[in-house]
């Protein structure tokens, strides 16, 4: 049987889940097997007859889903180290979905090529992220620069209105030593 296909209906795999088990089914036919099984708290994977929890899964593949995302909202999972552990498998969810490659193939040589399709893209993905690393550490030292550029111009500026002021105190003084000569000389002048 095909890695690809489904356990119950035989067919290509259509939203593929996970039992705990790790064999591969899809989500409408394990959620039929599972509304079937007589018990509400536990059921067996279809394949191999592993038994396992019901609880959190049937919750999760009955969420409706949203149209603009592509998985169900996950329910709330409390801190499990507060929780003893035999409820353990009641609150994590044992199925899961998964979510398979278009790429993917039992045939070998296929198998082989996506896998170089994969190493290459990798390879330039790779390469774009040393891109942007070397563009950030260049942004980085402009940025840097700028910084201090700026902070020389703040002191510098700092500087100039400490001058300014220095020289209008100096202003003022001269100011008030030419009234004072001028007032002199009018008084001199008037005798």
């Amino acid at each position: 049987m095909d890695a690809l296909t489904c356990g119950i209906c035989l067919d290509q795999l259509k939203v593929p889940v996970a039992t705990p088990c790790g064999h591969l089914c899809c989500e409408a036919c394990l959620t039929s097997y599972i509304e079937a099984s007589a018990d509400a708290l536990s059921a067996s994977c279809p394949t191999c007859r592993a038994s396992f929890s019901i609880g959190a899964s049937r919750d999760r593949l009955h969420q409706p889903r949203r149209p603009s995302l592509s998985l169900p909202p996950a329910p709330a999972i409390p801190d499990l180290r507060f929780v003893p552990k035999k409820y353990h498998s009641y609150i994590l969810p044992s199925i899961r979905r998964v979510f398979i490659s278009p790429n993917a193939h039992p045939d070998p040589d296929v198998a082989a090529e996506s896998q170089r399709e994969l190493r290459a893209q990798v390879a330039r993905l790779t390469d774009k992220i040393d891109a942007l690393v070397q563009d950030k550490a260049l942004l980085m030292d402009r940025c840097e620069a700028a910084i201090r550029a700026s902070q020389a111009h703040a002191q510098g500026e700092r500087d100039e209105r400490l001058a300014k002021e220095r020289l209008d105190r100096d202003m003022r003084d001269l100011r008030k030593k030419y009234d004072g000569l001028k007032g002199k000389y009018k008084t001199l002048r008037a005798m």
